[in-house]
């Protein structure tokens, strides 16, 4: 034990992560990592006047498991002589407005706990990430398309996405999963497991399991430690290019916009989003960053522009023309089936085994059936922006989808909301209201199908049975 507590000792020490006299918020799941992570704080906290606050998370799913979880951190905090508090949030209730169960627990969590810091007078919260965690990261973000900055990972200290005011702590980033569960036993800690990590029908989950293993049994034993470099290596250079980036913007007239180089471009541009309270995905930073004087719509009444200086301005409905929207929100083919809403229009779909299917389907059944592989795990649904090309089956060629939608005799104000299916692997598999798309067709080759049902909330158009 007294090993154990000096190491991380050290690392917050030598980092300077939790100053003498910090109040430190530990955000605690009830997993194995966060209740190490709180009994170690809590062993070192009175030689340096730390003040702790133990924070939990309800997401509203998992049942009794979760209810038993909230139950184990007040227990731990109560054997502590520590302050507890609990935070419920509804993940399924923000995840039907368009947005993933990760990405949402991940935003209410992070926002709890920062509401508790400020609550509790605390500069610091600390969380359990580990090593392994990390690596898990970089294969997740590497799959979903990231730059520079998504691959570097989690740091020791960061700023809190939810307050930036605040600091987000990780001690346990240079400690492998393994090392925590043995401090679990030298401590006498015990945890719950989280059934829902278990189960392979959720990225991460398969990344932990299966591509993880698969990487270190056959292509390389230190995984962790050959992408921990490769991670340091990516932050420091994307730390370069924010500084030049955050140069450029505190004084524009040291060089033209277009002059600069393609990654400061790109984060001179997310930095302003971000300033804005515009969340910075990759195709809006493109949109902004290659096209000037062009209106992007961003949610509902707001739009956002790039003037020819290179300065991002947004402004409401009344302030700037008609623009593009740009809102997504991915679907993970990985489950059998399931259901979202995004903007007007609900889809279902569903995941079937099945032999090759020759010719074009179209609608069997009561639904339209495309190849599930070709669609791929990490699809996103979006709206029409700028450049999109499109290739219904039985064309001979991709055409703009603008001129598609003139043939289709879709009316200008409507087809800024019609709703796509962009593939994993890039290229545009379905719009709502046109052929399904070349790229997606069910052939010979197919060996998992994909059923896909639509229909708009409030009419308009519906495909499938519903």
């Amino acid at each position: 034990m007294d090993e154990w507590i000096a190491s991380v000792a050290g690392a917050i020490e030598g980092g300077g992560w939790i100053p003498t006299g910090a109040g430190v918020v530990v955000g605690v799941s009830g997993g194995c990592d966060s209740m190490v992570l709180l009994r170690t704080l809590a062993v070192l906290a009175p030689g340096r006047g730390w003040r702790l606050v133990v924070a939990h998370v309800h997401h509203g799913l998992r049942g009794a498991e979760a209810d038993d979880d909230a139950e184990r951190v007040r227990a731990g905090a109560a054997d502590l002589g520590l302050p507890f508090r609990l935070g419920r949030v509804s993940v399924e209730e923000q995840a039907s407005r368009g947005e993933s169960m990760e990405m949402a627990a991940r935003r209410l969590r992070h926002g709890y706990l920062a509401e508790v810091a400020r609550g509790e007078g605390c500069e610091r919260i600390a969380l359990g990430h580990h090593a392994d965690d990390q690596v898990e990261l970089f294969l997740l973000r590497l799959l979903r398309g990231a730059g520079g900055r998504g691959l570097g990972g989690m740091r020791a200290v960061d700023r809190s996405p939810s307050d930036r005011g605040l600091w987000v702590v990780r001690p346990f980033l240079g400690f492998t999963r393994e090392a925590i569960r043995a401090a679990a036993g030298e401590l006498g800690v015990g945890w719950g497991e989280d059934g829902s990590n278990r189960g392979t029908d959720i990225w991460r989950n398969r990344i932990r399991h299966e591509l993880i293993p698969l990487l270190r049994e056959r292509f390389q034993p230190a995984l962790g430690r050959v992408l921990g470099r490769g991670q340091e290596v990516l932050r420091a250079q994307a730390e370069w290019v924010e500084r030049g980036a955050r140069e450029w913007l505190g004084d524009p007239a040291t060089c033209r916009f277009e002059d600069l180089a393609v990654a400061v471009q790109r984060d001179a541009v997310r930095l302003q989003l971000e300033g804005l309270g515009v969340a910075p995905g990759f195709e809006l930073i493109e949109a902004l960053r290659t096209v000037s004087d062009t209106p992007i719509q961003v949610d509902a009444g707001r739009r956002v522009r790039r003037e020819a200086g290179g300065r991002v301005v947004a402004g409401d409905a009344g302030v700037l023309e008609e623009g593009f929207r740009m809102e997504s929100c991915g679907i993970e083919l990985g489950s059998e089936a399931g259901a979202i809403r995004f903007g007007g229009v609900e889809v279902a779909w569903q995941v079937d085994r099945v032999a090759g299917t020759e010719g074009v389907p179209g609608r069997v059944g009561g639904g339209e059936y495309l190849d599930a592989d070709a669609v791929g795990d990490g699809a996103r649904l979006r709206y029409w922006r700028p450049g999109d090309r499109f290739q219904p089956i039985g064309l001979g060629a991709a055409a703009k989808l603008q001129d598609l939608f003139t043939n289709a005799r879709v009316a200008p104000g409507e087809r800024r909301d019609r709703v796509l299916l962009e593939a994993a692997g890039g290229g545009i598999v379905w719009v709502e209201g046109l052929r399904l798309g070349e790229a997606g067709k069910v052939t010979l080759r197919t060996r998992r199908r994909l059923r896909w049902a639509w229909r708009r909330v409030g009419g308009r158009g519906v495909s499938g049975k519903w």
